[in-house]
């Protein structure tokens, strides 16, 4: 361990409550999932806001054909201020569990600046 105490983990004010008997990777999912749920939570606005636009992009997608990514998202959002950044990921979750998309296991290189040319998952709408 990093010499973190996982026990009392409130970086960014979320608090987890850890299951000990996890270890490894489903550790690792539980912390994830549970911060995605927290920050949805604490934006609900900013959460509906990119879930709209995200599910007219996915409409956009499976009329087309053609792929969609996180950056595409923040390009429809346009000049519209949203606080909480990381909440497009729990909106692009969301849309996958509600099935308006799927992710297809694809990466295309973002090309927003804040995103330094990281990968990007490529999603594709559902009829």
């Amino acid at each position: 361990m990093s010499g973190l105490d996982l026990d009392q983990y409130t970086q960014y004010g979320f608090d987890f409550e850890l299951d000990h008997r996890l270890e490894g990777r489903a550790h690792g999912r539980v912390l994830r999932d549970e911060a995605m749920r927290q920050v949805a939570e604490h934006s609900p606005i900013s959460s509906e806001v990119l879930y709209e636009v995200a599910c007219q992009l996915a409409r956009t997608s499976a009329l087309s054909g053609e792929p969609f990514t996180g950056d595409d998202v923040w390009d429809a959002v346009g000049e519209m201020v949203v606080r909480e950044k990381r909440v497009l990921g729990p909106v692009m979750r969301r849309l996958g569990s509600n099935g308006v998309a799927y992710n297809t296991g694809l990466y295309r290189q973002a090309h927003r600046g804040i995103n330094h040319a990281r990968p990007q998952a490529l999603w594709q709408g559902r009829l």
